[in-house]
């Protein structure tokens, strides 16, 4: 498809089409692609993704594949934990609470983090797969 852009060892796509919607749906739409919600690892890669939100939906903000696990630390879906490894959460966040999945934020927030809560319908997928 003209909207997958591949960037270092991945592949991705926003959602373009559909209305924003939960950190759930936004996964099961990426997964009925063969895909799964991004997981970050770096600046670059942030950098890369905010801009590919940016350009394909403006100021909505993006799912990504980080959420909150029951020891209640942040985990990628590769089961990476988010502590130690590259991350870029927005200032005053993670903010906890009930807010267990994590969008990146769009517009001027320059792709910096917030957990949110999962039924929240403000962010679009962001999809990714392993090239």
């Amino acid at each position: 498809s003209s909207d997958l852009v591949a960037h270092g060892e991945s592949c991705y796509r926003v959602d373009s089409i559909y209305s924003p919607s939960t950190w759930n749906n936004s996964r099961r739409f990426c997964q009925n692609l063969g895909a799964d919600l991004a997981v970050i690892k770096s600046e670059d890669e942030d950098q890369f993704v905010y801009d590919l939100l940016r350009n394909t939906r403006g100021s909505n903000n993006g799912w990504i594949g980080l959420y909150l696990k029951a020891d209640n630390k942040f985990y990628w879906l590769d089961d990476r934990p988010a502590e130690g490894n590259y991350q870029r959460w927005d200032d005053g966040e993670p903010s906890g609470g009930m807010e267990t999945c994590v969008h990146l934020r769009g517009g001027d927030f320059k792709g910096k983090w917030n957990d949110n809560h999962c039924s929240n319908t403000d962010s679009v997928a962001i999809c990714q797969w392993p090239i």
